[in-house]
């Protein structure tokens, strides 16, 4: 299966299994970028790279697509203002996956930044009660929401993807 197929299918399972994702999901334009390490959206297209992809388990597609479109559903590219750019990112992925895990329960990939401390609370708070100093991994990759973020929406991710 390549990649393309590949995120076609995890868009139909999520269609079945979490219908509320898939109509978010669907409204994403899939781009395969393989300058990307894993899967990314700037709120118009859902960049993904080919390899990834092709290698994740069903569950962790499913996860990691609602993940995405949780992004823009709750404006994450949007609301960051003047904060630190990582720990912003960090604090949303947090916001994000204790969602997933812990209301939708779904099966959260290896390494998904969570914790209980951190549910119910929204980014923005999550971001207040961050360490300024710790050194954080992120799975997903949010340099399309400097683009965004800049001004350069759609556009500016149809030049990172080489389109």
């Amino acid at each position: 299966m390549d990649a393309a197929q590949a995120m076609a299918k995890g868009r139909v399972k999520l269609l079945l299994q979490f219908p509320f994702f898939a109509s978010l999901a669907l409204r994403l334009r899939p781009v395969e970028d393989n300058c990307y390490p894993t899967m990314g959206t700037d709120g118009q297209v859902l960049v993904y790279n080919g390899k990834f992809v092709v290698g994740l388990k069903e569950s962790d597609m499913l996860y990691i697509l609602a993940h995405e479109c949780l992004h823009c559903a709750l404006q994450h590219l949007w609301r960051r203002g003047a904060r630190e750019h990582v720990r912003w990112n960090v604090a949303c992925d947090y916001a994000i996956n204790n969602m997933l895990t812990y209301e939708c329960n779904m099966k959260s990939p290896t390494g998904a930044l969570r914790d209980k401390k951190y549910s119910g609370m929204s980014a923005e708070e999550i971001y207040d009660k961050l360490p300024q100093t710790q050194t954080y991994v992120i799975l997903d990759f949010h340099d399309l929401w400097e683009q965004q973020h800049s001004g350069m929406g759609e556009a500016g991710a149809h030049d990172a993807a080489g389109q």
